[in-house]
């Protein structure tokens, strides 16, 4: 109930009827329901060996075996998707100075909510968003450039990117395709190789 009242999408709102009309439920019940009948047929096959009664052949108990396995680690493939559905997802978007970060941010949210000039470092702290991509809630996050510097506030701007980076269930890592990559641009490749990351091509 408390899912579907915090729904922001159509499709968090779907996922939370079916867990209220037990969908899931009913799955569990199911399979639940398939392993006590086939510990019945076991337990009752060795309970009469010598009256010559079979009530499950090795070759079944197999195969229904399989199937509920294959049923159960469907299941929990789902698991990660109704996460996402459930929770939404945090996209950051990161990159060196003036590489077209805020740009992409207020192209993806549909207004001008990032402030957009040609001055380095107009980005100082973390500008959220949330939006529905296609029933899923995903909050943008534009961050402060990728740079050294010495001022103090940038410096913290770029300590909160770093923090929201680690965070991050996907990072848009936005590249000035007019230029040739700098220390910046692969330092922060580098550091992404192991997320999970979109590179984008942006055009100053």
């Amino acid at each position: 109930v408390a899912d579907l009242i915090d729904a922001a999408t159509p499709l968090q709102a779907q996922m939370a009827f079916d867990q209220l009309e037990g969908t899931l439920s009913s799955r569990i019940e199911r399979l639940d329901g398939a392993l006590l009948d086939l510990i019945a047929r076991l337990e009752a096959s060795l309970d009469f060996p010598d009256e010559g009664f079979h009530f499950i052949e090795p070759a079944e108990v197999t195969g229904r075996i399989g199937e509920v396995l294959d049923e159960l680690n469907e299941v929990l493939s789902h698991e990660a998707r109704g996460r996402l559905i459930r929770e939404g997802a945090m996209v950051v978007i990161a990159g060196r100075v003036n590489a077209g970060k805020s740009s992409l941010f207020n192209a993806l949210i549909g207004q001008e909510r990032a402030i957009v000039t040609e001055v380095p470092g107009t980005t100082r702290d973390l500008l959220t968003e949330t939006i529905d991509l296609d029933g899923l809630a995903i909050t943008l996050v534009d961050t402060a450039g990728e740079r050294e510097t010495q001022d103090a506030v940038e410096r913290e701007g770029v300590s909160r990117a770093l923090r929201a980076r680690d965070a991050a269930d996907l990072m848009l890592i936005v590249i000035d395709s007019g230029e040739e990559l700098t220390e910046e641009d692969r330092r922060l490749l580098e550091q992404s190789s192991s997320a999970a990351r979109l590179v984008v091509a942006s055009k100053s």
